[in-house]
C-alpha cells in the first residue's frame, strides 16, 4: 500500500520546520512526501528545500515562476503528482504524532472500504481559541457519536476542522470536481461531498495538534453569503437563490446583535437550514482498533 503525505506551503516559515519533522518522525517511514509551496513570500520555501536535501522521500514542488494559486489549485496539483493509494495531509502549521500512519493504517486494515479515514484532534496554541475550539469539539464529538443524524447538520456544523487529520483515498478524492467558491471552506465542501456517497470513518485518538492562531484558517460554521450558497448548491435542491440570499442577509445582520441573542439566534439557524436542505440519514463509523 502507496502511502503520499501533502503539505500545501504559503509563508508559514514560522510552523513549518515542525510539520516537516513531525512527518518526518512517522514510525511508519515508507511514504513520498509532497511539500508543494504557493508562492511564499517569506522563507518558507528555503526551509522547505533544506529539508529536502536530507531527506529523498521529500519532492518539493513550486508554481512557475512561483506564482501564487490558491489553495484549491496547489491541493489539486498535488494530488495529480501524488503515488499513494491513500493521501495524508498535513497542514503547513499543523503537526501530526510519530504513530499517525501507524494508526491509520490499522483503521484502513479493519475498514478496508472507508473513503476517508479522520480523528480526534488536540487544539493548541493561542489560549482564547484553544477554549473556544474545545467546545466546538465537543458539539462535533456528540453529533459524530450518534448512530445516525440529519445530513443537513453537516452544513450547520464542519465535523473535521482540518485537513491534517484526514487520510483519504486517492481514487475518491480524484473523482470530486476541486471547484468551490470559498476556499477557506474547501475542506468542508470536500467531506460533505464525500459522505453522502461513501463510508467515512472516525478514529477517537488525538493524533493531530491543530495549531490556532492569529492568521490561521479554519472554518467551522457558515459566516458568509458566499458560503452558504456554495453548500446549499451541495444539496442539489432547486431554489430561488436571490430569496434566499435575502433571508440569509437579514438574518446574520440579526445575528449580530448582543450576546444575549445568541441562543434564539442558534434555533433560528438550526430551522433555516433544515428547511433547506434534503434530508436523509448518515452516520460516521466509529473505529474500533487498539
Amino acid at each position: 500500500m502507496k502511502i503520499s503525505i501533502i503539505t500545501t506551503s504559503y509563508n508559514y516559515a514560522d510552523f513549518i520546520p515542525e510539520t516537516i519533522e513531525s512527518v518526518l518522525k512517522q514510525t511508519y517511514s515508507d511514504f513520498e512526501y509532497i511539500i508543494f509551496d504557493d508562492g511564499s513570500t517569506d522563507n518558507s520555501l528555503e526551509i522547505i528545500n533544506s529539508y529536502a536535501l536530507k531527506d529523498n522521500r521529500i519532492k518539493v514542488l513550486t508554481h512557475q515562476n512561483n506564482e501564487n494559486k490558491g489553495i484549491i489549485y496547489t491541493m489539486k496539483q498535488a494530488l495529480n503528482i501524488a503515488q499513494g493509494d491513500y493521501i495524508i495531509f498535513v497542514e503547513s502549521d499543523d503537526t501530526i504524532s510519530p504513530d499517525y500512519i501507524e494508526q491509520k493504517l490499522k483503521v484502513v486494515q479493519k475498514y478496508p472500504d472507508a473513503a476517508v479515514i479522520f480523528n480526534l484532534i488536540r487544539p493548541v496554541g493561542d489560549s482564547k481559541r484553544v477554549q473556544k475550539c474545545h467546545k466546538y469539539i465537543t458539539k462535533a464529538t456528540n453529533l459524530i457519536n450518534k448512530p445516525y443524524f440529519d445530513y443537513y447538520e453537516l452544513f450547520t456544523l464542519n465535523i473535521i476542522p482540518t485537513f491534517s487529520c484526514v487520510m483519504a483515498k486517492k481514487e475518491v478524492l480524484e473523482k470530486i470536481p476541486f471547484e468551490f467558491e470559498v476556499p477557506k471552506c474547501f475542506d468542508w465542501y470536500l467531506w460533505n461531498y464525500i459522505i453522502q456517497n461513501y463510508n467515512i470513518v472516525f478514529l477517537d485518538k488525538p493524533l493531530t495538534n491543530f495549531r490556532l492562531h492569529n492568521i490561521s484558517m479554519s472554518c467551522t460554521r457558515p459566516k458568509d453569503q458566499a458560503i452558504y450558497n456554495a453548500l446549499l448548491k451541495l444539496s442539489k435542491r432547486k431554489y430561488n437563490y436571490n430569496i434566499f440570499y435575502k433571508i440569509f442577509t437579514f438574518y446574520k445582520n440579526f445575528t449580530r446583535l448582543e450576546k444575549l441573542l445568541r441562543p434564539i439566534c442558534a434555533k433560528i439557524d438550526k430551522a433555516i437550514y433544515k428547511s433547506l436542505y434534503v434530508h436523509k440519514d448518515v452516520s460516521v463509523i466509529k473505529a474500533a482498533v487498539d
